[in-house]
């Protein structure tokens, strides 16, 4: 866990989600992108211009044109991109298994928060792709939990490399990046109080 000073409950919270254990694979992944009607382009219940998939690009930035006709994820588009090596940005996937809803049921239990939101970062690390978004800040605190690969943080100018079921928690209003990844990877971001 990251050095950042945290209250009691927090550190028994980031501890919570340090212990458990979420077994996805890539080929896990795949199978689950490949729910065509799980992805439209937009999510129907979080914001009209929330999509449920995104490509960051080169740049640090999302977009969302990896879509069919249909306004469905087209998996092969996305495939290509991730192939390339870029992040693949999942929105809202609390639902996707059984080991992340009882997460969700746990956190909203444990913190009394009803909108918390996971997202999901899939990447394969290639040379000269960036990993992520560029330093930013939220108006919420986040864990992010490695669930395999390993991700390299700046938090508030300081680093940190976050292996396979490792945990970092990012405080409401810190500046932060993943500014490197070298290889597969697949991480869950929990966003507690997401638009309070």
């Amino acid at each position: 866990m990251n050095e950042i000073m945290f209250k009691k409950k927090e550190k028994q919270l980031m501890k919570f989600i340090q212990d458990f254990k979420i077994n996805i694979t890539e080929d896990d992944m795949f199978n689950l992108l490949k729910i065509k009607r799980r992805w439209p382009a937009t999510h129907p219940t979080i914001d009209k211009h929330q999509a449920t998939v995104e490509v960051i690009s080169m740049y640090g930035q999302k977009h969302n044109y990896i879509n069919d006709t249909a306004g469905y994820l087209d998996f092969n588009t996305m495939k290509s991109f991730y192939d390339k090596g870029f992040t693949i940005l999942m929105a809202d996937v609390l639902d996707l298994t059984e080991e992340l809803r009882e997460l969700e049921k746990e956190l909203i239990a444990r913190t009394g928060i009803g909108n918390i939101r996971g997202n999901m970062y899939f990447g394969n690390g290639k040379p000269g792709i960036h990993p992520s978004f560029d330093l930013h800040s939220h108006g919420y605190n986040v864990i992010q939990k490695q669930i395999y690969g390993t991700n390299y943080w700046t938090v508030n100018d300081q680093q940190y490399e976050i292996h396979e079921q490792e945990i970092i928690m990012i405080p409401a209003q810190a500046w932060h990046e993943v500014y490197k990844s070298d290889g597969k990877r697949l991480s869950l971001t929990i966003n507690l109080g997401y638009g309070d």
